[in-house]
């Protein structure tokens, strides 16, 4: 369990190609990457607060796909030769035959989550990559074998189209090895066009507590959880039915923070218009200390629009 967990996008440039992703690579749209000095220096100040403080702290690297982020691996080393931080990285496996990045990811991750929505007939389509599904299921299956202190997690995006094949699709990423599996449902943020006849159906989401619970009991013995809480299915159901699941005191920054690839800092992704610092802003250990409480103050001033129905997952306990 992490005392505060930072995700960070390090870059918007993605090599696949996802209709109900903003990363999309047939998208033109400027893509762009937090300046190699700004992110150095930020989470260098991240690893003095847990030197100081000894909270157990994780940054999360998130494209786009981190990977293709060659500096990326030397900063990651360093980091972890010096602090006590640990790491991981949501990635779409395109970059795992580098054996270079499979040795980097044993020596210096504790957790990669692989983004994986079906079987290969939905899966390689929807990433817009043949044989995108063997290539994964390769990668993870190495790495179970040579890193069993690494845990690997796959999530998956549920949409009308791979619902009904999740609990099989859980039972096979089971087989692989990987110690968790989470699920998030399609949103209608980045991609507004896909999104209205692909979301979750009403019907779907009121079978999701039931079939959650019927592939727990399906993959347990396997050595694998499924994770969920009754506040996200609840989160989950709100969505589906319209209705608002506002969350007014979230404790901002406490235990989660976002930076964004043009390297801003707010609570969450749904926060950086209102509450969004300048990731060059802060420059030394108690600039970062400050950063809960300014957030706190700024939100109890005025509450951003996204926090009134709040789709941040990790509030509502997708990881619990």
């Amino acid at each position: 369990m992490f005392n505060k967990v930072i995700v960070i996008e390090i870059s918007t440039l993605c090599n696949l190609s996802c209709p109900f992703c903003a990363h999309d690579k047939r998208l033109p749209i400027p893509r762009h990457t937090i300046p190699a000095e700004d992110l150095r220096t930020f989470t260098e100040i991240v690893g003095q607060y847990a030197t100081a403080t000894g909270e157990a702290i994780l940054v999360s690297w998130l494209g786009g796909e981190p990977f293709l982020q060659r500096d990326l691996l030397p900063l990651t080393e360093a980091l972890h030769a010096q602090y006590p931080l640990s790491f991981s990285a949501t990635t779409n496996g395109t970059q795992l035959h580098n054996p270079e990045i499979r040795a980097h990811i044993r020596r210096c991750y504790a957790e990669l989550t692989f983004s994986m929505d079906g079987f290969p007939e939905f899966h390689d389509l929807m990433r817009g990559k043949t044989g995108l599904f063997e290539d994964v299921k390769t990668h993870v299956q190495r790495l179970a074998r040579e890193a069993p202190d690494l845990k690997l997690r796959i999530n998956t995006v549920l949409m009308r189209d791979n619902f009904d094949a999740f609990p099989a699709l859980c039972l096979e990423f089971a087989r692989w090895g990987v110690q968790e599996i989470t699920f998030n449902q399609l949103g209608g943020r980045d991609r507004p066009e896909f999104y209205p006849e692909h979301r979750l159906t009403v019907e779907q989401v009121q079978r999701l507590s039931e079939m959650a619970q019927q592939i727990q009991e399906a993959i347990r013995d396997l050595g694998t959880h499924l994770v969920f809480s009754p506040s996200y299915l609840k989160r989950i159901s709100a969505t589906a039915r319209g209705e608002k699941l506002p969350i007014l005191d979230c404790a901002p920054g406490r235990f989660y923070m976002f930076v964004n690839a043009l390297g801003q800092i707010a609570p969450c992704t749904f926060t950086l218009d209102e509450y969004g610092k300048p990731l060059a802003s802060i420059q030394s250990l108690a600039d970062f200390e400050q950063l809960p409480f300014t957030f706190h103050r700024e939100k109890m001033r005025q509450q951003a629009p996204a926090c009134l129905d709040c789709p941040n997952t990790n509030v509502h306990g997708k990881f619990s």
